[in-house]
């Protein structure tokens, strides 16, 4: 592909031919917050996620040669299939903890630059030669914050910028609300702090066997949905992305809505979203757009999609 920006419509994209497949499942409530499963006969493409590739040895996450840079580290993946890293998802370790600033898929084989954020303010110094999984997403709110910045940028630059100084603002106010005190202002401290109740929480929730995403509503609002290219992803899949949803603190009490009617109109009007693709040396195409108050962000690869987030206003 010459031209590394090209814009369409999400209904003429991989994107479509998963968002025509969900199905939307019952709701499940919890504290706070309503869960939707998607459900949806996609026979998709598979790959190592990114804890799977670390234990096998096959994929290496490091800071850049030189001293390395806040927004930007290097992932080296020799697996047979490609890797997967999710949009939110934390790294922890080398100078200090990051997450993804979008969902990337490394080919087998490559190396590649992947921007990220920092989350964990207050350390600048080598804890480890190099990175692991986290295991988990940023929290719902942040989350949702970042994916609507960095497709504004995608779209107008090209780049995958999320605003350093606003996702720091975030991850403070996400540890005032935890009420911890963290000597590096980490984000994984405050995950830390409600571990007990978040594990505990995730630990009654079984996905169908066709479950392929999730979808998080409070107060008539969509928070965050996620959808895997296939149901054997989704089910290594959904746990790092449920522990960033449930391990969200909220003040306020959620206002009563329907929740299935949330998601299924988010779903339908997804689909109208004008993307923008961008493709970075050893990775597949990502996919990022902004409309009515919607923000979608995807990683495609040979006419599938492998991961598709998105959340509302």
């Amino acid at each position: 592909m010459n031209d590394p920006l090209l814009r369409d419509l999400a209904h003429h994209t991989e994107v479509a031919l998963v968002l025509r497949e969900l199905r939307t499942g019952p709701p499940l409530t919890l504290p706070h917050v309503a869960i939707v499963p998607l459900h949806g006969d996609l026979e998709g493409p598979d790959a190592e996620l990114l804890e799977e590739g670390i234990a096998a040895g096959h994929t290496r996450v490091e800071e850049l040669p030189d001293g390395g840079v806040v927004g930007a580290v290097q992932v080296t993946h020799s697996g047979v299939i490609p890797l997967l890293l999710l949009d939110g998802e934390e790294i922890v370790g080398a100078k200090q903890n990051r997450v993804m600033n979008a969902s990337f898929l490394i080919l087998p084989g490559a190396a590649a630059r992947v921007a990220v954020s920092c989350v964990e303010r207050g350390r600048w110094r080598q804890d480890s030669p190099g990175f692991e999984a986290g295991g988990r997403t940023l929290t719902s709110g942040a989350r949702a914050a970042k994916l609507r910045r960095v497709a504004q940028s995608v779209t107008t630059s090209g780049l995958y910028l999320a605003d350093q100084r606003r996702v720091w603002r975030e991850v403070d106010e996400y540890l005032d609300r935890s009420r911890v005190r963290s000597a590096t202002s980490a984000y994984t401290d405050g995950v830390r702090a409600r571990l007990a109740c978040v594990e505990e929480l995730l630990s009654a929730i079984v996905p169908a066997p066709d479950q392929v995403g999730v979808a998080a509503v409070r107060g008539g609002r969509l928070l965050g949905l996620d959808v895997l290219g296939s149901a054997r992803l989704y089910r290594r899949a959904w746990k790092k992305v449920l522990r960033g949803i449930v391990a969200e603190v909220h003040r306020d009490e959620p206002i009563a809505c329907d929740v299935v009617g949330v998601v299924d109109g988010a779903l339908a009007a997804l689909q109208g979203v004008p993307v923008t693709r961008r493709r970075e040396p050893g990775c597949a195409e990502t996919l990022h757009g902004t409309s009515n108050g919607l923000a979608i962000g995807a990683v495609v690869h040979d006419g599938q999609a492998f991961h598709l987030v998105a959340a509302g206003s």
